[in-house]
């Protein structure tokens, strides 16, 4: 057992203690991140029935905690068995409630996401499964170790595309500026627009927004707040008086 994945597993908040235990057999025995162990002897390592075991993995690799292909190292000796490897990378908070949710799994999505310099800085596991409580579908998309609930579905293929989409958006947004649209729709004819017209496309024109135009707006009180109503024209008499006055010295 490496000093990393030493240091892993102790960061790891997994509330199941059966799936703690076969974690914890898994990591005593790793090398490079990768635990080769028949069903068998991980089950009398952790002092559980085999099936106990298998169901346990199951549901890991559906939490995305390890990823299992078949040793055909092992299978030349006789009874095939699993390489086993831990997911080093990510951290994971888990309740009793997920693993319950994972182990029905059906439909199982990995997927990796790449920034400009081609290096990975997302991992996502989405999986499908029935409710057979509710009748409906669940889907559950984990995001580096976080898990975000897509909601229940009516049909598993509706689960399975909302899955898609999410990860669609977040490879989208980590590839692009923020506020950058998924799918910008461009009006061809919008892109001739100059001066006045382009000006009544952004902020409405004059006869929209009921503004004055032409001599009626650079006409002096038109629309504004002026001492004779906006309406422009002469002065009200008492402010021709109060400036007579000023203008001889006098008072009001």
């Amino acid at each position: 057992m490496s000093k990393e994945a030493r240091a892993w597993f102790k960061r790891q908040n997994i509330a199941d203690r059966t799936l703690r235990a076969v974690l914890a057999a898994l990591v005593s025995i790793e090398k490079d991140g990768v635990c080769r162990i028949p069903h068998a002897r991980l089950a009398a390592k952790v002092d559980v029935a085999e099936r106990t075991v298998g169901r346990s993995l199951i549901a890991m690799e559906a939490l995305g905690i390890i990823h299992r292909t078949k040793d055909r190292e092992w299978g030349k000796k006789g009874r095939s068995t699993d390489l086993i490897c831990l997911s080093l990378d990510l951290d994971f908070d888990l309740s009793k409630e997920d693993k319950m949710s994972s182990a029905p799994t059906t439909c199982h999505t990995r997927t990796s996401i790449y920034g400009p310099s081609g290096v990975e800085i997302h991992r996502c596991v989405g999986r499908v499964w029935r409710d057979s409580s509710r009748g409906d579908w669940r889907a559950i998309l984990t995001l580096d170790g976080i898990n975000l609930d897509l909601g229940r579905h009516e049909a598993k293929d509706l689960a399975e595309a909302e899955i898609r989409v999410a990860i669609a958006d977040i490879e989208h947004a980590a590839s692009n500026p923020s506020g950058t649209p998924r799918n910008p729709v461009v009006d061809p004819s919008l892109k001739s627009l100059t001066g006045t017209a382009l000006c009544d496309f952004l902020f409405g024109s004059d006869q929209d927004m009921r503004r004055p135009s032409g001599r009626a707006a650079d006409r002096p009180g038109f629309g504004g707040s002026s001492p004779n109503g906006g309406r422009g024209g002469e002065a009200p008499a008492s402010m021709s008086r109060s400036s007579s006055a000023r203008a001889s010295g006098g008072t009001v």
